[in-house]
């Protein structure tokens, strides 16, 4: 095992086989018991253990899966971790989506679904519409098997950041070795998806729809909390779990990444734009007392004209405050080491209120004002299982992936000057 990454929060550990011919004799299944429980000692909030199968088939890492699932791991989470290179083309935005097809037996539960409490809430239940080409989260019912069959015969209307399938594998028990590999990437490629994720419990025959509700519901939950996706996954479908998962999946999704990702657009917004926000949202981002308090309070009559969240705010019976974008990114970056991400309605529903009210005013000025258009790139190159951008220098003889684009200036690209 590597050392600890803590960059998450809980201590992440890359872990694989040791090859035989580099050990002479394994040590005593006794004294490695007592190292690992050594090790959790000082580790008692949980490890994450991202395996890394080396090119190894992956039907031969299950056995090894299911081995460190088992409670006297006391492993708070387990996947597979090069399974998808690092390639930076994951998006995941709030407030995020979970969506099934029309045809999923859960499509119905999900367009009853409603949140019955703050909004804007920070997680929506949808069907699968053309209309929203990316999401954050496709669920399936079916296994692994059907819903790869199922998206080869007749695709998907959208694409989606992460794959969730809710009937297991389907080929554990098969002879061929590649198969497992080959029906995840037909799912990850056909969704353009950086993680794909199998749930053996909830699609076996007998579990109804309304046993599958509060699993992803408590998915949602725990995305909001803070958790990484993969703890999220294992608390809200236990040791069932089986993630082939990116690291830039991982990072996006995690909530502290979209106050980070919010802060930099509110930087690049225009110095005279306002965003009009509720007091509330605003006392859980800025959190310095006083300063919500001294910002201009808007009207509700003037809800009309500041767009649908501010209208919702204000029917909710909230007052909202006028704040300039980058004094608000001056107040996240100040205070966001403090958030504490307890409950759904805190911070995790604060800065989906603030996000879609910077949309709103980045919308205006699109419409406002020609964008100005560029040719930008960005380079690529393989170190070790990854795909890491190259910022600097392009070296003789290394081969790169190129990716180009037209468009405004963006963050993560570059521009020929």
């Amino acid at each position: 095992a590597q050392a600890a990454d803590r960059r998450d929060g809980a201590p992440l550990v890359a872990w694989e086989l040791p090859a035989l011919q580099r050990l002479p004799a394994f040590p005593a299944a006794l004294e490695l018991a007592q190292a690992w429980q050594r090790y959790l000692d000082d580790a008692p909030w949980g490890t994450r253990l991202a395996v890394y199968g080396r090119g190894r088939d992956w039907q031969a890492l299950l056995p090894l899966l299911r081995v460190l699932q088992q409670p006297a791991v006391s492993a708070a989470a387990v996947f597979v971790a090069d399974a998808f290179a690092a390639d930076g083309r994951v998006d995941w935005a709030l407030p995020f989506r979970l969506c099934v097809l029309a045809d999923d037996p859960l499509a119905n539960a999900f367009g009853a679904f409603r949140a019955h409490w703050r909004e804007p809430w920070p997680y929506r239940f949808m069907r699968a519409d053309r209309a929203v080409p990316r999401v954050e989260v496709m669920v399936f019912s079916g296994s692994l098997r059907a819903v790869a069959a199922r998206l080869l015969a007749r695709g998907a209307p959208c694409r989606a950041a992460f794959a969730l399938v809710l009937g297991g594998t389907d080929v554990e028990g098969g002879q061929d070795g590649g198969q497992l590999e080959r029906l995840v990437r037909v799912v990850a490629d056909v969704l353009a998806a950086e993680g794909v994720a199998c749930v053996r419990s909830l699609g076996t025959a007998g579990v109804d729809v309304e046993q599958r509700m509060p699993a992803l519901v408590r998915l949602g939950d725990e995305l909001t909390h803070n958790l990484p996706l993969d703890i999220a996954l294992r608390q809200a479908f236990g040791a069932d779990v089986l993630a082939f998962l990116n690291r830039d999946l991982i990072r996006l999704s995690h909530l502290a990444s979209a106050a980070d990702r919010l802060a930099g657009r509110l930087k690049a917004a225009p110095a005279q734009a306002s965003l009009a926000l509720s007091e509330r949202t605003l006392a859980q981002l800025i959190g310095t007392p006083g300063v919500v308090e001294a910002l201009e309070q808007v009207r509700p009559s003037q809800a009309r004209g500041l767009g649908r969240v501010a209208q919702a705010v204000v029917g909710a019976g909230e007052n909202l405050r006028s704040v300039a974008p980058r004094a608000l990114a001056r107040g996240i970056d100040a205070s966001r080491e403090r958030y504490r991400y307890v409950r759904e309605s805190d911070e995790a529903s604060s800065l989906t209120e603030a996000v879609a009210a910077l949309a709103a005013v980045e919308a205006v000025q699109a419409a406002e004002q020609p964008e100005t258009r560029y040719v930008q790139h960005g380079f690529w190159r393989r170190e070790g299982e990854d795909l890491v951008e190259e910022h600097e220098c392009l070296r003789v003889g290394e081969q790169v992936l190129l990716r180009l684009r037209i468009g405004p200036p963006g963050e993560g690209w570059q521009t020929a000057s």
